[in-house]
């Protein structure tokens, strides 16, 4: 299995990271960007303890090599 994405929460609110087929890492906050995620850069360079916006992890999501 392989880490796809990290849900978090915080202030009444969700936010995602999800990781892409070449390990890049993007960032979603539907509220703030709408359908438009931000790459963040390889899965290697993230801390995904944290969000960008400071909110806990909740989830974490695998997908099947």
């Amino acid at each position: 299995y392989t880490l796809a994405g990290v849900i978090y929460f915080g202030n009444a609110h969700f936010t995602a990271r999800f990781i892409d087929n070449t390990g890049n890492v993007w960032f979603n906050d539907g509220y703030v960007n709408g359908r438009k995620s931000i790459l963040e850069g390889e899965m290697i360079h993230i801390d995904f303890s944290i969000s960008p916006d400071e909110r806990e992890p909740v989830m974490a999501i695998y997908r099947k090599n």
